[in-house]
């Protein structure tokens, strides 16, 4: 019995060969420039993320500086009015505090 040639010759299988690896080879390219567009997307969102946050905390910051100037300015608009409802009483407070602080930091 003949047996039929179902084998390729080897310049085929090296052409066959070559056809795989170019098509590896463009694979490869591929996923590189698949990986750098993720690489970069990654690195635009955390920085659009810590933005935004900075950005948060400013504002936060902002509220609580002003927030804190209103409570001053309402104590000293109190002791303003305190003052000029009760001069005598807040000029001897006054001159009680002076001496007290006057006896702790003296040097004796």
């Amino acid at each position: 019995m003949a047996r039929a040639d179902t084998t390729d010759t080897p310049k085929s299988e090296i052409d066959d060969l070559s056809a795989q690896i170019a098509t590896l080879k463009k694979d490869v390219s591929s996923l590189t420039k698949t990986l750098g567009e993720l690489g970069v997307n990654s690195k635009n969102a955390a920085i659009n993320g810590a933005r935004r946050k900075a950005h948060d905390a400013y504002d936060a910051g902002e509220a609580q500086f002003n927030a804190a100037r209103d409570q001053a300015e309402r104590a000293g608009q109190y002791a303003a009015d305190t003052v000029r409802a009760q001069p005598a009483t807040s000029m001897a407070v006054a001159v009680g505090v002076g001496f007290m602080l006057g006896m702790l930091t003296s040097r004796r």
